[in-house]
C-alpha cells in the first residue's frame, strides 16, 4: 500500500562533528542507530531530531539529558585544544512522498569561529525535485571534479545554487515556520512547537524516571487539540456585539426613561389643558343653555308685563273719574266757615310728619356711620395684620434666598439682604439692580452649564469616537487576520503548485522539459504576486517547448497528410481507370487530347484506327506480335486513322490526326501477310479497304532493314525495326502485343485491370501505413496537448490572490477608516480637553460648582431664586399696599367719627321739634271738638282719605303702570341684551369648541382618541367633556395652569441635556400661551415626545429583540451548533483516540501480564447551574435540532453560567474576556485522564497512582509511560495536515523492556504509523511487525575523531549487510 504522506528518506551530515560527508538512508522512514556508550549515536540522532526540524540550537535541546554543557560550537570546532578555527557545516534531511514521487529536503547551515560567540545560522528548503548528493551538492562540485576537494558552500553560494528551486532563510523562527509550512502544516507556530517539545520529552533516555502518571496526565490533556481561535472568534464577536448592544440598550433605556419622565409631565400638562378646555367648553355650553333659557323666560315676562300695563292703565282711568267726583264734593264742603281750623291742623300735621321723617333719616345716617366706622376699623386691623404677615413673609423669602444664594454662590445677595436689616425699603428701586445681578449670575451659570453640557457631550463623543476607533481597529484586526490567512493560503497554494509542477514534469513523456526550464518556471512562480500574477509567465516556458515540439509533430503530420492525399489521388485515378477498364473500355494506345477531340467528333462509319480493324494471322508467336505492334506504334501507324474512302479528312486548329492514305505495293511481302482485316460494323470499313491499307506497308523477315535511302516504301521488319521514307527506327521490345486483335485487346484489358488492382492494393497498404503513422502522430499531438493541458492550473492560487486583493482592498479601506477614526478621536479629544480647560477656568471662582449636575441644579436654583425674588417683591408690594390701606382706613375712621358727632347733635334738635309739633296738634284737636265741626271734619277726612287713598292707588296704579311699562321696556332691553349675549356666548361656544377640537386633534392625549369624532354632535362632545372632567378632575382639578406649566418646564429642563441628541425644543404659542415640545432632529418633520417615546420603545424592543436574538445566536446557533459542534467533534475525536489507545494497550501481550487502560473521566460541575460533564457531553453529542426544549435550556443554562463566570473573572482581573472564554470553553478542562492497570489474574482494573507506579519494574514503568506518550504525540499529529510526516525519536529506546515485550512495542509503533529514529546499545528492531528498517552500527573506539558506520537492512524477514554502493 502506497503511503500518502511525507516520510523521512535520507539524512546527512556534512562537515559536522566527526562527520565529513555522511549520508543515512532510512527505510520507509525508519532508522535505528546502534552503538556502545560514547560512540556518538545520541549526538547523531539529536543532530537531526529535532534540530533540523526547527533550527533551535540551545544546548538543552541538543542533549537528550537536558544538559547545557555543550553548545553547537563544539560540534563544529571541537574542544578548546582543537586546531579548528572556523568551520561551516550542514545538517539535512530528505523527505519523500511515495504516492506523488516527490522529494523535499530541509536543512540548516551553521558557521562557527573560535573566539567569537556569534554563530551564523541559515536554513534552507529544496523542493524542486533536486536531491542532495544526487543532482545538488552542498560543496563546490566543479572544484571537486577538478581537484577532488570538497569546499563547503557558504550561505550566499547556497542561495545562488538553490535559486528558485527552494528557499534560504537566516532566522531560526523563519526556518521553523518554513519547515512547518512545507511539511507539517500546523495552523500556528505554537502548535508546531508543542509537537517538538513533546518529541523532546519522548526522546528522554530515562523516561520511567522522569515521568509519573500524574505528570503524564497533563501531557495527555495538552496533547488534545484545543479549540482554535477561528472557531471561538464568532463567540467572542457575538459577546462583544452583545456588550455593544447592551450598552446601546442601556443608553436607549435611559433615554426612554428620561423621555417617559418628560412624557409623564407632558401628559399631565396636556391632560390639564384638555380638562381646562373641556371645562371651558362645558361652561360655555351651560352658559348658552342658561342664556337660551333666560331669553325664553324673558319673552314670557315681557308678554305678562305688557298685559299688566294695559290692566293698570284701565284701573287708573277708573280711579281718575272717582277723584273728580270727590273733588266736587270737597269743593262744596270747603265753602263752609268751619273748615279754617281744619286747614291749620292739617298744616301742623304736615310739619310734624316732615320733622319726624327728618329725625328718622338722621337716625338711619347715624346707624350707617356707626357700621362704617366698625367696618373701617376692621379693615384697619386687617391692614395691620397684612403688614405684619408681609413683613414676616419677606423675612422668610430672604432666608430662602439666603439659602439659595449660598448654594449658587451668589455673592451679591448679601448686599441686598442688608437693606432689610435697617428697615423695609420704602421703594422698589432695589428690585431692578438685584434682579439684574441675579440674571447676570444665572446667565453666567447657564453659560458655564452649557460648557459643562458640551463637555459631557464631547466626553460622550470621545467615548463614541473611541468606540468607533475600537470598532475600526477591531474591523482592521479582523481583516488583517483574514489577510494573513489569505497570504497563508496563497503560499500554501504556491507550495502546492510547486509540487504539482515538479510532479507534472516527472509525469510527462513526450513533452521534453529540461531541468533548467523547471527552475525557470519555479522562479517565475516565486516572482508572481498579487499584482503581477499572470500565470502565463510560468507556463510560457513550457508553451514555448510545446510549440516547437507541436510544430515538429504538425509538420510531420502535414507531410504524411500531403503524401496520403497524393496517394489517395493516384489511387482514385487508378480506381477510376480500373472502373473504366471494367466497364468495357478497349485498350487504346496513348494519344493526345487533340486527337481524342478530333475523333470524338467523327460520326459512326467514318473509319477506324489501324489496330482496331486487323488481327495477327495465325502462326505468329507472341514475341513477333509484340515486335510488330511496337514498331507500328513507334512509327505512328498503330493508331493512324483509316478512312473508308482512303482520303485525308479535315481537322480544326486544336485537333490533330494521322491518316493512312492507301498506296498498295504490288510486289513483295506486306503487312497483309501478317495481319488480316477484321472490320467492325461501326467503322464503315470493309476488308478490302483494310487489306489495301495493309498492303501499303512492306514486311521483311530480317533483323536489320536496309539503309538505302533510295527506297521510298514504308518497310517493317520482323525484328521490330521500321522505315518510312528517310525515317528509320526500332523500339524496345514489349512483353506482348496489347492492341492488335480483339483477343489481344481482351487480354490486355484483363492484364490492365489486374495491374491496376495490384497498384490499388499497394496504395491501400501504403495508406494503411500512412494512417498508422498519422494516428501515431495525432496521438502524440493529443498526448502532447494533453500533457500541456495537464499543466497545473492556477485557478486556486488565482482565487487565493483574488481573495487576497479583495482583502487588501478592504484592509486599505479599514485602515483609512481607522485613520479617519483616529483623527476624529484626536480632534474630538482635543476639543474635549479644551472644553475641560475652559470649564475649569470658568468655575475657578466657585468653590462647589464644578460639575454639570451641580451647575444644572444651580441654574434651576437661580430660577427659583428669581421666583423667590418675585415673591419677595410681591410680599414687599403687599406690605406697601397694606401700609397704605392702614393709613387710608385710619383716616376713614376719623372722618366717620366726626360725621357721627355732627349727626348726633342734629338728631337731638330734630327730636325736640317733633315733640313741639305733637303738642300743637293736640291743642288744635281739642279746640275743634269744642267748636263741633267734628262731623264735617270726619266727612272731609273721609273724603280726603278716600281721595288720598284713590290718589295713592292711582299713583300706585300709575306707578305700577309705569313700572309695568318700565318692566316691559327693561324686559325688552334685557331680551335684546340677552339675545346679543346669547349670540356672543354661542360664538364663544363655537370658538371654544374649535379650540377643544384643535386640542383633541393634536393627538397629545391618547386616552380619548378612540371615542373622539371630529364631526360629532355637540351633545356627544359635551358628554365626552364631562368624561374628561370626571377622569382628570380628581387628580388635576386643584392644580393651576401655572403650576402644571412650571412642572413641565422643570421636567423639560431636567431631561433636556440627557436627550440632547433628539434636539428637544420647547415652543410657546403666542395666541394660546400653550407650551409645545418637539424634537427638531428633522426640522421639516418635528415630532412630539410621544412619537419619540414610541420610537424609543420600538428601538428598545428591537435592541432587546436583537439582544435576545444575539443571545439565541450565542447559545443556539454558536454554542449548540458552531462552537458546540467543534467541541462535540473534539470530544468525539478524543474518545475515539482514547478507545484506540485502549485497544492498542489491550492488544499488548506483556510478559508480566501488565495490562493498562486509559480513561477520560468527566469532572464534577462547579455549581448547580452547570450540568454534569457526562450529561453535557451526552447532550452535545446529539444533533442540536433533535434536542428537547428542556435539554436545550439545560445546555444554555450551563454555558450561560460558564460565560457569566468568564465575564466576572475578566472584570475582576481586568483582562481580555476572550482569554477567559477560551479557558471556560476549553473542553479539555472538563475531563481528567486516569490510568488503570491490572496484572496477572486480577479481575478488575485499579488506578495507577504515583505510589503504585513506583513499585512497578523498570520495564513495566517504561511501557506504562511509552504508550500514553505515543498516544499524546499521535494526537498532536492529528492537528497537522494529512500529508505531514509522523516522526518520533527515542534515545536508548525501550530501555528496561524485555525481549518479549519489545516486539509488542515495535508493533505499536507500526500500527500507529510512526516514522522514527532511535538509538540503542543492543536493540536491532528486527521483528516481523517491522516491514522495513535501516540499521546503522556506529563504531568509534576510544573517542576517536573518526566514526565508522556499518549499515544493515531489515526487510521484515531477514537482516542483511549493505555495502555503501549496494542499493537496498
Amino acid at each position: 500500500m502506497t503511503v500518502r504522506r511525507w516520510q523521512m528518506n535520507r539524512a546527512g551530515l556534512f562537515n559536522f562533528w566527526h562527520y565529513e560527508d555522511q549520508e543515512f538512508q532510512l527505510e520507509e522512514g525508519r532508522l535505528i542507530l546502534r552503538g556502545a556508550n560514547g560512540s556518538g549515536k545520541s549526538v547523531t540522532m539529536q543532530s537531526f531530531l529535532p534540530l533540523v526540524l526547527d533550527g533551535d540550537k540551545r544546548p538543552n535541546r541538543l542533549d537528550p539529558f537536558g544538559s547545557r554543557d555543550r553548545k553547537i560550537e563544539y560540534y563544529l570546532l571541537g574542544d578548546a585544544d582543537s586546531d579548528t578555527v572556523e568551520r561551516t557545516g550542514y545538517i539535512w534531511m530528505e523527505f519523500v512522498h511515495p504516492e506523488k514521487r516527490l522529494y523535499k529536503t530541509i536543512g540548516i547551515g551553521i558557521k562557527a569561529r573560535r573566539g567569537t560567540s556569534r554563530i551564523h545560522f541559515w536554513g534552507f528548503l529544496l523542493d524542486d525535485g533536486r536531491r542532495v548528493n544526487k543532482d545538488f551538492w552542498l560543496y563546490d562540485r566543479s572544484l571537486w571534479l577538478a581537484q577532488q576537494v570538497k569546499q563547503v558552500l557558504d550561505r550566499r553560494k547556497l542561495e545562488e545554487n538553490i535559486g528558485s528551486g527552494g528557499k534560504v532563510v537566516q532566522e531560526q523562527a523563519a526556518y521553523r515556520d518554513l519547515v512547518n509550512k512545507s511539511l507539517f502544516g500546523f495552523r500556528d507556530a505554537e502548535a508546531y512547537q508543542d509537537l517538538l517539545q513533546l518529541m523532546i520529552q519522548l526522546r528522554s533516555p530515562k523516561l520511567s524516571k522522569d515521568f509519573k502518571p500524574s505528570s503524564i496526565y497533563e501531557i495527555l490533556t495538552q496533547a488534545l487539540p484545543p479549540l482554535m481561535e477561528d472557531e471561538l472568534r464568532p463567540l467572542s464577536e457575538v459577546l462583544e456585539d452583545m456588550d455593544q448592544i447592551a450598552d446601546h440598550l442601556d443608553e436607549i433605556s435611559r433615554h426612554r426613561q428620561e423621555m417617559q419622565k418628560l412624557q409623564t409631565v407632558y401628559d399631565k400638562y396636556n391632560r390639564f389643558l384638555l380638562m381646562e378646555h373641556s371645562r371651558r367648553l362645558l361652561r360655555c355650553y351651560h352658559a348658552v343653555q342658561e342664556m337660551q333659557k333666560n331669553v325664553s323666560e324673558l319673552n314670557e315676562k315681557l308678554e305678562q308685563a305688557v298685559e299688566e300695563q294695559a290692566s293698570k292703565e284701565q284701573q287708573r282711568k277708573e280711579m281718575g273719574h272717582r277723584l273728580q267726583e270727590i273733588d266736587a264734593e270737597l269743593e262744596v264742603i270747603y265753602k263752609s266757615e268751619a273748615i279754617g281750623k281744619q286747614q291749620e291742623l292739617a298744616t301742623i300735621q304736615s310739619s310734624l310728619k316732615e320733622a319726624d321723617e327728618n329725625r328718622k333719616r338722621t337716625a338711619n345716617r347715624i346707624s350707617h356711620l356707626q357700621k362704617r366706622i366698625l367696618k373701617a376699623q376692621q379693615s384697619l386691623d386687617r391692614a395691620i395684620q397684612q403688614m405684619e404677615h408681609s413683613q414676616n413673609e419677606q423675612h422668610e423669602q430672604l432666608e430662602r434666598l439666603e439659602e439659595i444664594a449660598r448654594e449658587t454662590e451668589l455673592i451679591e445677595h448679601d448686599l441686598y439682604h442688608r437693606m432689610w436689616h435697617r428697615a423695609i425699603p420704602e421703594d422698589d428701586r432695589w428690585l431692578k439692580t438685584w434682579l439684574r445681578d441675579v440674571v447676570n449670575h444665572r446667565n453666567r451659570l447657564e453659560r458655564v452649564w452649557k460648557i459643562a453640557q458640551k463637555e459631557r457631550e464631547w466626553s460622550q463623543r470621545v467615548l463614541d469616537a473611541e468606540q468607533q476607533l475600537s470598532e475600526a481597529r477591531k474591523k482592521r484586526d479582523q481583516i488583517e487576520h483574514h489577510r494573513l490567512q489569505c497570504e497563508q493560503r496563497v503560499e500554501t497554494e504556491r507550495e502546492a503548485l510547486r509540487e504539482q509542477l515538479v510532479q507534472w514534469k516527472q509525469s510527462v513523456r513526450l513533452l521534453r522539459v529540461p531541468d533548467e526550464t523547471l527552475h525557470q518556471m519555479l522562479e517565475a512562480l516565486d516572482e508572481l504576486d498579487r499584482e503581477q500574477r499572470e500565470f502565463s509567465t510560468v507556463k510560457q516556458h513550457v508553451v514555448n517547448i510545446f510549440t516547437l515540439q507541436q510544430q515538429e509533430l504538425v509538420e510531420r503530420r502535414l507531410d504524411l497528410v500531403q503524401k496520403r492525399k497524393q496517394m489517395e489521388t493516384e489511387r482514385e485515378k487508378l480506381i477510376q481507370e480500373k472502373a473504366t477498364w471494367e466497364s468495357s473500355r478497349e485498350p487504346e494506345p496513348a494519344r493526345s487530347e487533340a486527337r481524342k477531340k478530333a475523333r470524338s467528333s467523327r460520326p459512326s462509319g467514318s473509319g477506324a484506327p489501324l489496330y482496331e480493324v486487323c488481327e495477327f494471322v495465325p502462326g505468329l508467336d507472341d514475341e513477333m506480335k509484340a515486335r510488330v505492334e511496337d514498331a507500328l506504334e513507334k512509327a505512328g501507324l498503330l493508331d493512324a486513322w483509316i478512312a473508308p474512302d482512303g482520303q485525308v479528312g479535315q481537322v480544326t486548329e486544336d485537333e490533330e490526326e494521322v491518316w493512312i492514305v492507301p498506296a498498295p505495293v504490288e510486289l513483295g511481302y506486306t503487312l497483309a501477310d501478317i495481319l488480316k482485316p477484321t472490320p467492325s460494323a461501326m467503322s464503315g470499313l470493309d476488308a478490302e479497304t483494310i487489306d489495301v491499307v495493309l498492303r501499303t506497308f512492306l514486311w521483311e523477315e530480317t533483323d536489320q532493314l536496309p539503309k538505302d535511302t533510295a527506297i521510298k516504301e514504308s518497310v517493317f521488319g520482323s525484328s521490330g525495326s521500321f522505315r518510312i521514307g528517310p525515317l528509320l527506327g526500332k523500339g524496345a521490345p514489349k512483353e506482348r502485343a496489347e492492341y492488335i486483335g480483339k483477343e489481344t485487346r481482351r487480354r490486355t484489358r484483363e492484364l490492365q485491370i489486374q495491374q491496376l488492382a495490384t497498384k490499388i492494393a499497394n496504395y491501400d497498404k501504403e495508406l494503411v501505413m500512412l494512417d498508422d503513422q498519422l494516428a501515431v502522430c495525432r496521438r502524440e499531438e493529443a498526448e502532447l496537448s494533453e500533457e500541456l493541458n495537464r499543466f497545473p492550473a492556477d485557478r486556486l492560487i488565482q482565487k487565493a490572490w483574488e481573495e487576497l486583493n479583495q482583502t487588501i482592498y478592504h484592509l486599505r479601506a479599514a485602515l483609512s477608516q481607522e485613520e479617519e477614526a483616529q483623527a476624529r478621536f484626536k480632534k474630538v479629544r482635543g476639543d474635549w480637553r479644551r472644553l475641560q480647560q475652559e470649564l475649569v477656568e470658568q468655575t475657578s471662582g466657585w468653590s462647589r460648582l464644578k460639575q454639570e449636575e451641580e451647575l444644572h441644579q444651580a441654574v434651576q436654583r437661580c430660577r427659583d431664586y428669581e421666583g423667590l425674588l418675585s415673591l419677595l417683591h410681591a410680599a414687599w408690594r403687599r406690605y406697601q399696599d397694606a401700609e397704605q390701606d392702614q393709613i387710608r382706613w385710619k383716616e376713614a375712621v376719623q372722618v366717620a367719627q366726626e360725621d357721627l358727632e355732627q349727626d348726633e347733635e342734629v338728631l337731638e334738635e330734630q327730636e325736640e321739634r317733633v315733640r313741639s309739633l305733637k303738642a300743637q296738634t293736640k291743642r288744635l284737636r281739642s279746640l275743634m271738638e269744642e267748636l263741633g265741626i267734628s262731623d264735617v271734619i270726619t266727612q272731609i277726612e273721609q273724603l280726603k282719605e278716600e281721595k288720598e287713598r284713590l290718589r295713592k292707588e292711582s299713583k300706585g296704579f300709575q306707578e305700577e303702570e309705569r313700572r309695568a311699562y318700565e318692566q316691559a321696556t327693561k324686559l325688552s332691553e334685557r331680551l335684546r341684551l340677552q339675545q346679543i349675549e346669547l349670540e356672543r356666548r354661542s360664538g364663544e361656544l363655537e370658538q371654544t369648541l374649535c379650540q377643544w377640537n384643535h386640542e383633541m386633534q393634536r393627538n397629545l392625549v391618547q386616552d380619548w382618541q378612540k371615542v373622539y369624532k371630529q364631526n360629532a354632535k355637540i351633545e356627544e362632545i359635551v358628554r365626552l367633556c364631562k368624561e374628561v372632567e370626571r377622569s382628570y378632575g380628581s387628580t388635576l382639578g386643584n392644580r393651576t395652569r401655572e403650576s402644571v406649566a412650571n412642572s413641565l418646564l422643570e421636567g423639560f429642563n431636567a431631561v433636556r441635556h440627557d436627550l440632547a441628541d433628539y434636539a428637544l425644543t420647547l415652543i410657546e404659542e403666542k395666541d394660546s400661551d400653550r407650551l409645545l415640545i418637539f424634537s427638531m432632529r428633522d426640522r421639516s418633520n418635528p415630532q412630539p415626545p410621544g412619537v419619540l417615546l414610541e420610537e424609543l420603545n420600538l428601538w428598545e424592543a428591537e435592541q432587546r429583540s436583537l439582544l435576545s436574538e444575539k443571545d439565541r445566536e450565542l447559545y443556539e446557533e454558536i454554542i449548540l451548533r458552531s462552537v458546540g459542534k467543534a467541541i462535540r467533534q473534539r470530544i468525539q475525536r478524543a474518545e475515539r483516540w482514547v478507545a484506540k489507545m485502549n485497544r492498542l494497550m489491550a492488544e499488548r501481550n506483556t510478559s508480566s501480564g501488565l495490562q493498562l487502560k486509559l480513561e477520560w473521566v468527566p469532572k464534577l460541575p462547579q455549581n448547580e447551574s452547570q450540568l454534569n460533564t457526562e450529561r453535557l457531553v451526552h447532550l452535545l453529542k446529539r444533533d442540536a435540532h433533535r434536542l428537547l426544549e428542556e435539554e436545550t435550556e439545560q445546555i444554555v443554562s450551563h454555558f450561560r453560567s460558564y460565560i457569566g463566570y468568564a465575564k466576572q473573572e475578566a472584570q475582576t482581573e481586568r483582562e481580555s474576556l476572550r482569554k477567559y472564554i477560551y479557558e471556560v470553553l476549553d473542553y479539555r478542562n472538563w475531563f481528567q485522564f486516569v490510568l488503570y492497570h491490572r496484572k496477572g489474574d486480577q479481575v478488575g482494573y485499579r488506578e495507577l497512582t504515583d505510589s503504585k507506579f513506583n513499585v512497578l519494574s523498570g520495564g513495566e514503568k517504561a511501557m506504562a509511560m511509552y504508550i500514553p506518550l505515543f498516544a499524546a504525540i499521535s494526537s498532536r499529529y492529528m492537528d497537522a495536515k494529512e500529508e505531514a510526516p509522523k516522526i518520533i525519536s527515542l534515545d536508548e529506546a525501550f530501555a528496561g523492556v524485555d525481549e518479549e515485550n519489545m516486539r509488542d512495542m515495535f508493533q505499536l509503533l507500526t500500527e500507529m504509523g510512526f516514522d522514527y529514529m532511535m538509538t540503542s546499545q543492543v536493540l536491532w528492531g528486527c521483528y516481523d511487525v517491522v516491514p522495513n528498517l535501516a540499521i546503522y552500527e556506529i563504531y568509534r573506539p576510544k573517542d576517536a575523531n573518526v566514526i565508522t558506520l556499518i549499515r544493515y537492512h531489515w526487510n521484515g524477514h531477514q537482516r542483511t549487510y549493505v555495502e555503501e554502493s549496494d542499493p537496498v
